[in-house]
């Protein structure tokens, strides 16, 4: 009886825990249920293999499987957004129509500034690294309480914004977190859950057609302990598109 709660309350907790792809897991080899297997796996979809491995936790026996669903939504261009409050997993497909080749995609550094409290900064010295995954570039903000903004100028140009938001590796012992907003014309579009040190790349994906000004907006949350109180808020990747 005590078995089958403890694989009952395992299963549940597992799925939790990689529903959110934050928690580091480690298994004893002498551990009661020796069953559950962390290995690497590889993905395909459509018959074509991604390059990058997921971390899963395998049902050796029963032939189950238990795997991040934010890092294979990030694989499959899908994104997921976890809303702990009414305890929702939100995944949105990215139409990939917005994104034709054809189509003007725009880096949001290169947008028009309109304001800039913080400030938010290009990064150029190094390679922005969140939860250990590279990208090329981006803007970033250090944020040590408070709140901070940037006022983009769009002028109905685009219909899609999305790129990754997070921590910077450079801060992850901080015990601070944080929440993204993004208002359209002054108008609420979208806000993101607490986002916290470790986390995986988030992936937002936003409509903007028509939206004439945008602004972005950072809110300091303290959720973490940590060594200090300052966090480097990233927006790797993010551009806009026609």
């Amino acid at each position: 009886m005590f078995k089958t709660h403890f694989k009952a309350i395992l299963i549940i907790f597992l799925t939790i825990i990689f529903l959110i792809g934050s928690i580091p897991i480690a298994f004893s080899a002498s551990s009661q249920e020796s069953n559950y297997k962390l290995k690497k796996i590889n993905i395909y979809f459509n018959g074509k293999k991604f390059n990058q491995q997921i971390d899963a936790i395998v049902q050796v026996k029963q032939g189950t499987m238990f795997i991040p669903i934010r890092k294979l939504s990030e694989i499959l261009g899908v994104s997921a957004d976890w809303q702990g409050k009414n305890s929702s997993l939100y995944l949105t497909e990215i139409k990939t129509s917005n994104l034709d080749s054809k189509k003007v995609s725009t880096p949001l550094e290169q947008i028009t500034v309109l304001r800039n409290v913080g400030p938010f900064y290009q990064q150029k010295t190094r390679k922005i690294k969140i939860s250990g995954r590279e990208f090329a570039r981006g803007i970033e903000a250090d944020l040590a309480k408070g709140s901070k903004e940037v006022v983009l100028e769009l002028k109905g140009k685009y219909n899609l914004l999305n790129g990754y938001v997070g921590i910077d590796d450079e801060t992850r012992n901080s015990k601070g977190g944080f929440t993204i907003t993004f208002y359209g014309d002054e108008s609420e579009i979208y806000k993101s859950q607490t986002i916290k040190p470790s986390f995986y790349p988030f992936y937002i994906n936003i409509n903007v057609a028509k939206v004439q000004r945008l602004r972005i907006k950072i809110d300091w949350h303290d959720c973490e302990v940590g060594d200090y109180d300052k966090i480097i808020v990233a927006l790797a990747n993010f551009s806009f598109h026609q």
